[in-house]
């Protein structure tokens, strides 16, 4: 059984036989210690980001249109015409501006009485909202909205929900930055690694020739 597992490695004699196959790999692992000066590099603007994210928009995730004014009977019920969007930016509750209400403030009121079924973060299981991934809330969820950014796709929505709830400006410049910074810039920065171990593996073979 141990010798049917070697049998696994066997297709990795073809990297010797063909030699750009070779070469990539001679150069991915010339790459490593550059890779890993790129990854860290990385690293350090994905949390600055996300630290920046989490200062602006830490209490953000919890303001919507409500029906009242204060929780009735443990309820803060939604207006059902805004119940997948923020309000407090560009959407201002159909000009009801005083309904842009957050659950967490009466959370913490002991004045006021809401059931857990009405908290905040029960508030946000929507599919807008990533079911509650796609919020600044702590250090852990604003990291992933601005993986989610570098990775550039889904990073328009989260934008979008924060131009209604937020500034809209603020909004608009923090995530264009973001976007140029770490998927322009930081992810090419390791393709351009890749690239120059890559080449500079072709001339030595051709020094070697």
């Amino acid at each position: 059984m141990a010798l049917r597992t070697f049998r696994l490695i066997r297709p990795f004699k073809t990297i010797t036989m063909l030699p750009n196959m070779r070469r990539f790999f001679t150069a991915l692992i010339n790459s490593l210690i550059d890779l890993s000066a790129a990854f860290l590099t990385t690293l350090f603007f994905l949390l600055i980001f996300s630290v920046l994210g989490l200062s602006l928009w830490v209490d953000r995730f919890g303001y919507f249109c409500r029906t009242t004014t204060t929780p009735m009977n443990g309820k803060f019920e939604l207006n059902p015409n805004y119940s997948t969007t923020l309000c407090g930016g560009k959407n201002d509750c159909g000009g009801q501006s005083e309904m842009c209400l957050s659950s967490s403030e009466f959370y913490r009121n002991e004045s006021y009485f809401l059931s857990d079924a009405y908290e905040w973060d029960n508030e946000l299981q929507k599919s807008s909202f990533g079911y509650g991934l796609m919020t600044f809330k702590d250090i852990f969820h604003s990291f992933i909205v601005i993986f989610i950014t570098t990775s550039g796709e889904g990073w328009a929505k989260i934008m979008y929900l924060l131009m209604d709830g937020h500034n809209y400006y603020i909004s608009l410049v923090f995530f264009i930055v973001c976007v140029i910074v770490n998927y322009f810039f930081m992810l090419n920065l390791t393709v351009a690694v890749l690239l120059y171990n890559f080449e500079r593996s072709r001339m030595v073979e051709i020094d070697i020739e």
